[in-house]
């Protein structure tokens, strides 16, 4: 899933200070090498060269700003865009259980909820639903990158480029897979469940924009509400356009 990025001509960030550095590690032979310090901090640069997949997506569930970075920088990890795709329609596959709770049967409290059969009109929500999770998704993504983009000129910095900012919202957004649960075996989803993961997939965001840009918590906190605000307002106004076409039919 991640792989380390090749040595030659690539810049590599210290997963403690944000720093830059030449290199992550000395190869001396075939299973032998030794991690770089930086010269800022004077700690190892990135640890998770070592470390296995497995601890690093651990650590990334654990919100530690060490493991994105490490993922956001020094790892080559090309296929992001599937998995913000899965997160598209895994985000559209709730919505539409939430809109749709006639589709949700219970026959008593002894047997386990199961779905009704979907029919065209189903189908046709589904795809409503994740067209708008794309527009609101990319609405999002340009108002980070424009921020950031405004960041960087403003302290002189090298621009960050959207693809960056497309992989951090992607990998900041897997929260949603904490939806699974209650799509899998309640067939609902939740008003308290929707916001523990609406909340913990917030600050999960602000701590991988914090990482890379490597700014303050502050300017974190405005970027990222500024995005969910034009999100929010994206959406009302879709829904509003939607409303309107189907009274005029």
């Amino acid at each position: 899933m991640f792989e380390n990025a090749p040595e030659k001509d690539k810049c590599y960030i210290c997963v403690n200070c944000g720093k830059k550095v030449k290199s992550l590690f000395k190869k001396y032979s075939a299973s032998v090498l030794k991690l770089t310090d930086c010269e800022s901090c004077h700690n190892v640069a990135d640890k998770y060269v070592e470390y296995d997949v497995v601890i690093i997506i651990i650590d990334l569930v654990l919100l530690q700003k060490t493991a994105y970075r490490h993922v956001l920088f020094n790892v080559d990890f090309k296929n992001f865009w599937k998995l913000s795709v899965i997160l598209l329609l895994m985000e559209a596959y709730s919505e539409l259980m939430r809109s749709s709770p006639e589709r949700v049967i219970k026959t008593n409290e002894d047997e386990k909820p199961f779905l009704n059969e979907f029919n065209e009109m189903a189908d046709f929500l589904f795809y409503k639903l994740s067209l708008n999770v794309a527009i609101k998704t990319s609405c999002f993504m340009l108002v980070l990158y424009f921020l950031t983009k405004m960041y960087c000129k403003v302290l002189r910095r090298d621009v960050i480029d959207f693809v960056s900012v497309w992989k951090t919202l992607t990998i900041s957004s897997f929260g949603t897979f904490l939806l699974l649960p209650s799509l899998m075996w309640d067939t609902s989803v939740q008003e308290f469940h929707l916001c523990v993961v609406s909340l913990y997939t917030t600050m999960s965001q602000l701590l991988a924009y914090t990482a890379l840009c490597n700014c303050q918590k502050f300017w974190s906190i405005i970027t990222i509400f500024s995005a969910y605000y034009c999100k929010t307002f994206c959406f009302d106004f879709l829904d509003a356009v939607y409303t309107n076409i189907v009274n005029n039919i």
